[in-house]
């Protein structure tokens, strides 16, 4: 029986590491107070992200990678107070079974620490 036990919770424990969420292939509608107060979208490709205003108008563009609940990200081009090839990682804390999320600045090039500084409003739903 104990045996039996230890082989499910090590499964379970399996489960639970490999379930972790994926940011890429995603859109949010995010809140920053960085340069100044808007809504913007971004939008997570396979690995890179645009960054657009609530009405459409790309505004920056970036790489990422995720690994586990981590996240590198370096500008490429943008109107964001950090220079281009500026980067970081930020630790993803998930919330509301996967439909938000804060960033945790780990370490960040750029002291405006725009990426750390948003509120996610909501996850977007992409239509097929």
């Amino acid at each position: 029986m104990k045996k039996f036990l230890f082989i499910v919770l090590a499964q379970l424990s399996a489960l639970v590491a490999a379930s972790q969420f994926s940011i890429a292939n995603t859109r949010w509608m995010v809140h920053t107070e960085i340069p100044f107060s808007r809504d913007l979208v971004l939008d997570f490709r396979k690995d890179t992200i645009r960054v657009f205003t609530a009405d459409g108008v790309e505004t920056s563009s970036a790489l990422f990678s995720q690994h586990h609940d981590s996240l590198y990200i370096r500008k490429l081009s943008g109107r964001s107070p950090c220079p281009d090839g500026s980067h970081g990682w930020y630790g993803i804390e998930w919330r509301e079974n996967g439909e938000k999320f804060l960033l945790h600045v780990i370490e960040d090039s750029c002291r405006s620490r725009v990426y750390g500084g948003i509120d996610v409003i909501r996850k977007i739903k992409v239509s097929n």
